[in-house]
């Protein structure tokens, strides 16, 4: 901890497992929206509050010791610091809450549509770990290991009614256990990581003449468009006649030209449009 005139501390800490992962999302979303102070999960093996030796108005770094917390020499700890003075209530109080991993499990995840392409790699010196059991939670998918280059492909699971998001990657070697979180923020409640239809999207590049105009000159806008195909092998290709719509604001945000248009379909071909700027 880095710390500024705070002569003590209030230190926490709890250990928990993957399936305590969403509680401690909620709690950390949850703190400032509730009168009552939500609760953290897992359990409390650290509880006391400790000194900080530190000069006045100096940054001073206090160490914590997470061994103690740990029944091996690998574990998921909650970490909870807060400031002792008992004169603030919780809203006035600086805290940090941290999620930490003692594990040498290194994970990397790539997602498509359809798979995650898991790397597991060990943290000391970088290389490949076979061996490592994957999974998704809070939706199963068939488990897999890891090869001798470290990678493993896991399918993606149907989407859920409900579900929260942020789905976790569990890997096990022995008595090790590393997650990684699609999404580590606790604000969002969406994700990406299960099965899906894909579809054809557009892509667009659009600019003008020299981006600096005095009243009364007319604007050239010009712009490309093009097709994504969906599918594994996808490729941009003329996006065929699309319809499209376009408005022009100022500085200001007001809205000085509208029109629609239709891209021509042969490929290479270039959408124009224009405006008088007065």
């Amino acid at each position: 901890m880095f710390t500024i005139n705070h002569k003590t501390l209030k230190l926490r800490i709890l250990a928990v497992t993957p399936a305590d992962y969403p509680a401690y999302l909620a709690y950390m979303d949850e703190y400032y929206r509730r009168d009552k102070t939500p609760e953290l999960p897992g359990r409390v093996v650290v509880n006391e509050t400790i000194k900080v030796d530190g000069d006045l108005d100096a940054l001073t770094e206090t160490r914590i010791d997470l061994a103690r917390a740990l029944t091996g020499t690998h574990g998921q700890v909650i970490v909870h610091v807060e400031e002792s003075d008992s004169s603030k209530d919780r809203w006035e109080k600086q805290r940090v809450d941290a999620w930490v991993q003692i594990t040498d499990i290194g994970l990397d995840a790539f997602a498509d549509y359809e798979n995650l392409v898991v790397w597991a790699t060990n943290l000391a010196d970088g290389k490949p770990l076979a061996g490592v059991s994957l999974e998704l939670t809070p939706q199963p998918t068939a488990a897999q290991t890891t090869a001798a280059d470290g990678l493993a492909t896991l399918a993606m699971p149907a989407a859920a009614a409900g579900r929260r998001g942020g789905e976790l990657l569990i890997a096990r070697k022995g008595d090790d256990l590393a997650i990684l979180p699609e999404n580590a923020s606790y604000y969002g409640s969406g994700g990406t990581w299960w099965h899906r239809e894909p579809s054809d999207l557009l892509r667009w590049h659009i600019f003008d003449d020299r981006a600096m105009y005095r009243p009364g000159e007319t604007v050239h806008v010009k712009g490309w468009v093009r097709k994504l195909n969906s599918g594994k092998n996808a490729e941009l290709v003329a996006a065929g006649a699309e319809t499209f719509t376009w408005r022009i604001m100022d500085s200001r945000g007001n809205e000085i030209g509208k029109g629609t248009g239709r891209c021509p379909r042969r490929a290479g071909s270039i959408s124009r449009t224009s405006c008088r700027r007065r």
